[in-house]
């Protein structure tokens, strides 16, 4: 049985939509792991955002997302950074206070 593994990791969505594009274009079966969490969160501020490719074509992938210009040694997730930690924060906070409001308008 195949098995998932993270070719590449990214801090935007929109540059994972273009890797896993090409990907696809070279019949390369991807996916862009918890895209609905990554587009749910502010773009600057998403957290690591994985494309991940069955293990029978990693090297494949690997040798075309080089190609593209990604440093694919890099394997560990990309962290936020302070600025987008307190963005998330403020949007929680928001998001919260206008619930709690519209809850005492009912």
């Amino acid at each position: 049985m195949s098995k998932w593994v993270t070719v590449l990791y990214l801090n935007s969505i929109q540059n994972a939509n273009i890797v896993k594009s090409k990907l696809e274009s070279e019949s390369i079966l991807c996916f862009i792991k918890d895209e609905n969490m990554a587009t749910t969160y502010n773009y600057q501020a998403a957290p690591s955002i994985e494309i991940q490719v069955v293990d029978k074509d990693y090297l494949e992938a690997k040798t075309i997302v080089e190609g593209m210009g990604y440093d694919v040694s890099k394997k560990e997730k990309v962290n936020l950074t302070k600025q987008n930690r307190l963005i998330v924060i403020i949007f929680a906070v928001l998001l919260i206070v206008s619930i709690l409001f519209m809850l005492t308008l009912a």
